[in-house]
């Protein structure tokens, strides 16, 4: 199981959403959903499609979104 991990628009840091999901899974979502994650650099929610996500097999827990 994976990660997904979205950029902050406004700092340009990459930051996880917090959905873990596995990396076949994600070819069943559609490309163009759209979902909501908070940023914890910016400190605002930021609205992504998950064509724009990037998958991560492992995440260190310092920077998982749960713990910023």
């Amino acid at each position: 199981m994976g990660v997904l991990l979205v950029t902050c628009p406004e700092t340009g840091k990459k930051f996880s959403t917090g959905i873990q999901i596995d990396r076949n899974d994600l070819y069943t979502i559609s490309q163009d959903s759209v979902s909501a994650s908070y940023c914890p650099y910016c400190k605002h929610d930021h609205k992504w499609r998950y064509r724009d996500a990037e998958w991560v097999a492992v995440l260190p827990p310092e920077d998982w979104v749960e713990n910023k």
